[in-house]
Order: C-alpha cells, then sequence, then structure tokens
C-alpha cells in the first residue's frame, strides 16, 4: 500500500507541476501578445504626429523603442516569478494528499489487532472443552440402564464406602430450578452417552460443578449423592479405555470434599483410601494421606462442639 501511495503522490506532482508550467507558459504569452499591440498602436500613432512636424519622427522613434526596451526585462523575468509559486502549490497539494495515507495506516493496524484479539479467544479455549462438545455433539442421545448394576456391584465390592443405590434416571435427571445451564449440559451429556468412558467423563463435569458451587446447599447435596456411582464408572471405564490412555480422576479429590462438607466423614475418608489403593493423587503435596488426616481433625471437631 505504501508504494501505491508513493506512485500516486508522484503522479499529482507531476501533473501539477506541468499545470504550473503550462499556466506559465500561457500567461506569458498573453504578455507578449499585449505588448506587441501596444507596439503597434505605437507605431500607427507615430506617423499621424509626424506629418505636420516632421523634425519630431526620430524622437518618437527613439522613445518607443526605448519603451519597449524598457519593458523586455519585465517580460524576460515573468517564468521566474511564476516558477516560485508553482512550487508552493504544489507542496501544499503534497501534504493534503499525504493525510488519507497516514489514516490508511492506521485502519490497517486496527485490522490486525483485532484479527490478533480473535485468534487469542480461540486459542484460550480449554482443549478439554473442546473435546468434551465435540463427543456430545457426535453421539446420539440414548438412555443408559446399565448403570444402577454397576453402582450395586461397586457396593458390594468395596463395602467401605456403601451408598444407597443411586439410579441414574433419579439422580442425574432430577434438578429443580437451582441448576445453572452449565449442570443441566452435563447431565444431558450423561444422558446421551453410549459408553461407560464417556459416561465417567460427564459425570465428572457434573461434580466438577458441584465442586465449583458447593457452597450451595442444593450443589452440595447433590454432587456428595455420586460417590458411588462415580466409583462404579471408574472402574467400568478403567476396563474399556485403550491401554495408552490414562484416566483423569479428579471427582475423587472433589467428591472427598463434598462428602467432608457435608459431616459424612466415614465415606470421604473410604474414598481418600480407596484412592491411595488405586495409586492416585489429589495434585497435593502430602496427598490422600494428608487429607485423610484433615477429614478425621474435621470429623473429631464435630464430634466435640
Amino acid at each position: 500500500m505504501k508504494v501505491v501511495v508513493v506512485f500516486i503522490l508522484i503522479a499529482i506532482g507531476v501533473f501539477l507541476f506541468r499545470r504550473a508550467q503550462r499556466l506559465a507558459k500561457e500567461e506569458q504569452e498573453a504578455m507578449m501578445a499585449k505588448k506587441s499591440t501596444e507596439k503597434t498602436r505605437d507605431t500607427s500613432a507615430s506617423p499621424d504626429e509626424a506629418e505636420p512636424t516632421p523634425d519630431l519622427a526620430p524622437s518618437a522613434t527613439n522613445e518607443s523603442a526605448s519603451a519597449a526596451a524598457a519593458k523586455a526585462p519585465e517580460v524576460e523575468l515573468m517564468p521566474r516569478d511564476v516558477e516560485p509559486a508553482s512550487r508552493v502549490e504544489l507542496s501544499e497539494d503534497i501534504i493534503d494528499v499525504e493525510i488519507p495515507a497516514t489514516t490508511h495506516d492506521e485502519n490497517v493496524i486496527i485490522l490486525a489487532d483485532t484479527h490478533s484479539a480473535d485468534a487469542d479467544k480461540d486459542s484460550a479455549i480449554p482443549k478439554d472443552d473442546v473435546l468434551v462438545i465435540k463427543a456430545s455433539e457426535a453421539k446420539e442421545e440414548s438412555v443408559v440402564v446399565d448403570a444402577p448394576v454397576k453402582a450395586k456391584e461397586s457396593v458390594e465390592s468395596s463395602p467401605e464406602v456403601a451408598s444407597p443405590p443411586l439410579a441414574k434416571d433419579e439422580s442425574l435427571a432430577a434438578l429443580g430450578s437451582w441448576a445453572n445451564v452449565t449442570l443441566e449440559r452435563a447431565v444431558e451429556e450423561y444422558q446421551s452417552a453410549e459408553t461407560a468412558l464417556a459416561r465417567y467423563n460427564a459425570l465428572q463435569n457434573v461434580i466438577a460443578e458441584c465442586y465449583k458451587q458447593r457452597k450451595s446447599t442444593e450443589y452440595l447435596a447433590y454432587g456428595a449423592a455420586l460417590h458411588g456411582l462415580y466409583l462404579a464408572l471408574f472402574h467400568s471405564a478403567n476396563a474399556e479405555k485403550p491401554k495408552e490412555l490414562e484416566l483423569k480422576t479428579p471427582g475423587f479429590m472433589q467428591l472427598a470434599t463434598l462428602l467432608n462438607d457435608t459431616q459424612d466423614f466415614d465415606k470421604a475418608i473410604a474414598l481418600c483410601q480407596e484412592a491411595i489403593k488405586l495409586g492416585l493423587t489429589d495434585g497435593t503435596v502430602t496427598g490422600f494421606e494428608g487429607r485423610i488426616s484433615r477429614i478425621e481433625k474435621a470429623q473429631a471437631k464435630a464430634t466435640t462442639a
């Protein structure tokens, strides 16, 4: 764009310069024509005056010649007077033309910033959220009814985390007006999942939202009640997943916190012990062992209170 603007400015400058030259030549020719007509008038008037006084004719001729000689330098100086004026006019026009070029550069910078801002927004979207959205769009809606059976199996295999069987239709579909859009979408994703791995990932999203909103009693109670189903789906998804895939397990830490906040300390401790058996960590320095110690302290404090 800068090259185009430079060519345009050069073309405008050449045009104005030629125009100034043409005007100077026309003005010079007009002055020459005017001087020639005045000279012819002087020569035509001198014979009439010379008839009664023939002695004065040479002096009149000399006067006209001297007048023409005196005016001749003025004619030669005309182009020099016009030339500076043309230069000034050319510089003013060039300055006027440069103004939109600066504005255009600023517009280009603004557009570049807008595209970069849009690119930053696209890169700021978490990869996990993109994968979850694509998975939910690609799968058809269906209701899987084998979750209660797996929940019962988990209760039998781990009596420490015993809880009432949690039916999928009753627990995940029974949302009240308190539920936000994020929780509703996570529940819908869980209901439309067709595999144990997909249900496990969707259930983690449900628990994560309840953990995030745990200051609300509805979210706290709803999330804590999912600990039995979560443990059952973890074992099913772990058996179903490819060997090279590693399951994400933030639900153990989040459910332990929810159970502790509902003062269901025994189930929270049992869930942490199960995580230790599976070789999991909660991302802290002390791990689930330190979490068990904190839960036991909270339990003792609640008992003495």
